[in-house]
């Protein structure tokens, strides 16, 4: 699910200015209320599922996605974009993982957007308990 995030990078290369290339355009105002969901098989075992929707609320279209893949991976996913422009509004993303080459079991992120910046914190959570918070202002 990790490249669900291109709804944010999309939003705000879109508002950036005139890029190199012909920019990816999305009709957020086009989107319906809707849901799907995905179980993973492997070798005939189940080992996981993804479930993602959309949502209209007002003038925001909220999308939300979880997925597992046991043992080693989970990640859920909510984007808040505005309904009109397709501007993001905040984001919260959540990943926990168990690689044995890497000490890193979590990466969560918890973005909004004001006036043109983008605030809040960025976590990552070691094997070994420790938790490092940065804040986030650009």
């Amino acid at each position: 699910m990790r490249w669900l995030c291109f709804l944010l990078v999309s939003a705000a290369a879109a508002q950036a200015g005139p890029p190199a290339a012909k920019p990816l355009r999305f009709d957020i105002a086009a989107l319906v209320a809707q849901r799907d969901s995905y179980t993973f098989y492997l070798n005939g075992e189940e080992r996981g599922q993804a479930v993602w929707q959309y949502e209209l609320q007002g003038d925001h279209v909220i999308f939300t996605a979880t997925s597992e893949l046991r043992p080693t991976d989970a990640e859920s996913l909510r984007v808040v974009m505005d309904r009109q422009s397709g501007a993001p509004v905040s984001s919260f993303h959540r990943i926990t993982l168990f690689n044995p080459q890497s000490d890193t079991v979590l990466v969560e992120h918890d973005l909004i957007v004001r006036q043109g910046r983008v605030e809040g914190t960025r976590r990552v959570g070691l094997r070994d308990g420790r938790i490092t918070t940065r804040a986030v202002r650009t």
